[in-house]
C-alpha cells in the first residue's frame, strides 16, 4: 500500500499542529511473568486456538489492598492489545473467566484492581506478568491477599550493546500464588557498569560485563536477577538514516505506515533505518504500542511492522525535548555509524513558532502525553558535536528561514516544505529507494530524490506539495540580503503603508486560516511582489538580491499547482501590531538577533 492510498477516519489530513484531544484514562499495559509458565519465546503469533483461564481468588476482597473490578489485558510481544476485558466480583469466592481463540506463545498479562465495581473508584493494585499460553493454561491470582515474596523474572538475561531488557515484578501469596502490588510500590536498582535500569525495569546495556538487578517492595525480600552484557559489533553503512518519529500524537496511525515503507529498502548495507518512535495510549487508545522504543529497521514487504526492537525506553521519554533528540543522534551515530547521515524530524511542525493558542508549546516534534514539543532555537544544541549530512523535516511548515537559518552549522543540506504536507508524510520507500540504489552519488544529488518523491507520489496531486533542499553553505548570503531589504523597509516604512498589505495578501502562503493566523509566506513571492508593487528604487534592488541569494540557497525544489507561488523557503510577514506577542520569541532565534527582519516586523502596516 503506498503513502497516499492510505486513508483513516478521525486522523489529521496534515502534518499541522491539531488541536489537543481532551485527556483519556492512563492505558495501563507492558506487563511481567506468570509464575505459572513462564515466558522464554514465542510470538503469540499462529493459529489461534489456545485459551487462557483467568482464576481470580476474591475472598480478601474486604482487606485493606482489596477491590472489586479489574480490566484484564493481554498483549503480544510487540506490544499490540489482543485481549481486555473487565470484570466484577460477584459473590462466588473464586471466579473464572475464559479468554478463547487466542494463538498459542508469548503474551504479557496486566490486570489493573479498581476499588469499586465497573472499573470505578481508585486503581488500588496492579498486576504484570508475561505467560506463555499453550493448549489451556490457567492463572490464578488473589485480591487483597497479604503478599509474601517478590519475584523477578527472568532470572538471568543477555543482551549485546546496545540492547535493552525488560524485566518482570510481581508480588506473590505464600502459597505462591500471584498477587496485586499497590502502584508504585517496586523499587528498581542495578549494580556495575554493564548498565541501568529504570523505574519501569528495564535494563539498558552499556558496557560488555555483569550487572546484577535488583527489585524491592516495602516489608518484602528482594529478589534480582543476573545480566550478561555482550560488547557492541558496529559496522558501518554507506548511508544511516535517524528517524525521531514523535507519534504521541494523532498522527500515529501513518508512524505505522512509514516504517512498512522504509522497511521495503531496509536491509543492505547501502541504506539502514534506525528508528526512535514513541507512541501513547494514554492520549490514543487504539496506537499499536505504549511508549518509547528504538529500532533497527529489517526488511519486510508485509503490512505489520516487523523490525527489532532494539531498546525499549519504556514511558518516561519526552520526545518534546531536544535532550531527548540529542541522545537519540549520539546513540545513533555511535551504534550505527556510517559514511553519511540523515536526521529525518518526524511529527506536528508549526515553523519557527509556538503554537498560537498554547503559549507553552514549541515549533516541532509535539509529544501531546508530555504537552511539550521542541524549541526550534533549541536545535542547534541538540546536534552540536553530531552534525548530519541531510536534516529533513517530515513535519509542517518546517522549510523558513527562520529555522535553516538556525541549523546551518549542524548539516549540510536542510529538506522540507513550506506548507502543511499530508499527514502520510515522506513515502519513504520512494525517496530512499534512490538512495539505496546510487548509494555513492553525491550528496546534493541524492536530496532530489525527496522532491522527486513527494511530486510524483500517486495521490498527492490534489493536496499542498511543496518540496525543496536548502544548501546550507548559502544561508549567511541570504541572511545578510534579507538584512539589507528589512533595512530599506525600515527606512521607508512611511510610503510602504499600502504596499506591504497587498504583498501579504497577494503572496502565496501556507495555512493562513489557522486562529491566530499565521503570515507565513514565500520569501521569493513576496520579493516579487514587492518588485512590482513599489517605485522606490532600492526597495526593488533589495529584494532583487534576496531573490538572487534564494536562488543560490535553493538547491532542488518542486510544487503543484496548489501552491503555485513557492520557490522553496518562506519567512514570517506578521503585522506589526499581531508580531508584538511574539517578538520576544523571535530574538531567542539566531536569525532573529543577527537580522533587522523581527525590527521591520514590529512596525509593518
Amino acid at each position: 500500500m503506498s503513502a497516499n492510498s492510505f486513508v483513516t477516519s478521525n486522523v489529521p489530513t496534515s502534518r499541522t499542529r491539531p488541536i489537543p484531544m481532551n485527556r483519556v484514562l492512563r492505558y495501563l499495559s507492558l506487563g511481567l511473568i506468570a509464575g505459572v509458565i513462564l515466558a522464554c519465546g514465542g510470538s503469540g503469533s499462529g493459529v489461534p486456538g489456545a485459551t487462557l483461564i483467568v482464576e481470580t481468588d476474591w475472598r480478601s476482597r474486604g482487606l485493606p489492598g482489596g477491590g472489586l473490578s479489574q480490566r484484564l489485558t493481554l498483549t503480544d510481544a510487540r506490544g499490540t492489545v489482543v485481549r481486555s476485558l473487565a470484570i466484577d466480583s460477584k459473590s462466588a469466592d473464586i471466579e473464572s473467566v475464559r479468554i478463547d481463540g487466542i494463538a498459542a506463545g508469548s503474551y504479557r498479562f496486566t490486570s489493573t484492581l479498581f476499588s469499586l465495581t465497573g472499573l470505578n473508584g481508585t486503581t488500588v493494585g496492579i498486576l504484570e506478568m508475561p505467560i506463555q499460553v499453550s493448549g489451556e493454561t490457567r492463572l490464578p491470582v488473589a485480591v487483597g491477599a497479604p503478599p509474601a515474596s517478590v519475584q523477578v523474572l527472568p532470572t538471568t538475561a543477555e543482551v549485546t550493546v546496545p540492547q535493552s531488557t525488560r524485566f518482570s515484578a510481581h508480588q506473590r501469596t505464600s502459597s505462591g500464588v500471584a498477587t496485586f502490588s499497590p502502584p508504585g510500590s517496586f523499587i528498581w536498582t542495578s549494580t556495575g557498569a554493564a548498565g541501568t535500569v529504570n523505574t519501569e525495569g528495564v535494563f539498558q546495556s552499556a558496557a560488555a560485563g555483569a550487572a546484577t538487578v535488583t527489585v524491592r517492595a516495602p516489608n518484602l525480600p528482594t529478589a534480582s536477577a543476573a545480566v550478561t552484557v555482550r560488547a557492541a559489533q558496529t559496522q558501518t553503512s554507506r548511508w544511516t538514516v535517524l528517524v525521531y518519529m514523535s507519534a504521541a500524537s494523532d498522527l500515529y496511525p501513518f508512524s505505522d505506515l512509514n516504517i512498512n515503507q522504509m522497511e521495503r529498502v531496509a536491509g543492505n548495507d547501502q541504506v539502514r533505518f534506525v528508528v526512535q518512535w514513541k507512541q501513547s495510549r494514554a492520549r490514543y487508545p487504539s496506537s499499536s504500542f505504549d511508549g518509547t522504543r528504538r529500532y533497527l529497521v529489517r526488511p519486510d514487504n508485509g503490512n505489520t511492522v516487523a523490525s527489532e526492537v532494539v531498546q525499549d525506553l519504556g514511558g518516561t521519554v519526552d520526545m518534546g525535548k531536544w535532550e531527548s533528540l540529542r541522545e537519540f543522534v549520539q546513540w545513533g551515530k555511535t551504534y550505527y555509524p556510517a559514511e553519511r547521515t540523515v536526521l529525518v524530524i518526524w511529527g506536528h511542525g508549526n515553523g519557527w513558532r509556538r503554537k498560537p493558542d498554547q503559549p507553552m508549546s514549541r515549533a516541532v516534534a509535539y509529544d501531546d502525553e508530555s504537552g511539550s514539543a521542541i524549541q526550534i532555537w533549541d536545535l542547534e544544541k541538540a546536534l552540536v558535536g553530531t552534525p548530519v549530512d541531510i536534516l529533513a523535516w517530515d513535519a509542517s511548515l518546517m522549510q523558513m528561514i527562520e529555522v535553516a537559518y538556525e541549523v546551518r552549522d549542524v548539516c549540510d543540506y536542510v529538506v522540507g516544505s513550506e506548507e502543511s504536507p499530508p499527514a502520510e508524510g515522506y513515502p519513504y520507500d520512494a525517496v530512499f529507494g534512490r538512495f539505496r540504489d546510487a548509494s555513492t552519488a553525491p550528496t546534493r544529488d541524492l536530496t532530489k530524490a525527496f522532491v522527486d518523491a513527494m511530486i510524483a507520489a500517486p495521490g498527492y496531486a490534489s493536496r499542498k506539495i511543496t518540496q525543496s533542499v536548502l544548501d546550507t553553505s548559502r544561508l549567511n548570503a541570504l541572511e545578510r540580503a534579507v538584512d539589507s531589504l528589512a533595512a530599506q523597509l525600515i527606512i521607508h516604512g512611511g510610503a510602504l503603508t499600502t504596499v506591504i498589505p497587498q504583498v501579504r495578501s497577494a503572496a502565496q502562503a501556507y495555512t493562513p486560516q489557522s486562529s491566530p493566523p499565521r503570515f507565513y509566506r514565500d520569501l521569493y513571492d513576496v520579493c516579487l511582489k514587492l518588485e512590482a508593487t513599489t517605485n522606490i528604487a532600492d526597495v526593488r534592488s533589495a529584494a532583487a538580491l534576496v531573490r538572487a541569494r534564494l536562488e543560490e540557497a535553493v538547491v532542488w525544489e518542486g510544487h503543484n499547482t496548489n501552491s503555485p507561488g513557492s520557490r522553496g523557503i518562506s519567512i514570517d510577514l506578521t503585522p506589526g501590531q499581531l508580531f508584538l506577542n511574539s517578538a520576544s520569541d523571535y530574538q531567542q532565534l539566531e536569525f532573529g538577533r543577527v537580522n533587522r527582519w523581527d525590527d521591520w516586523m514590529a512596525m509593518s502596516p
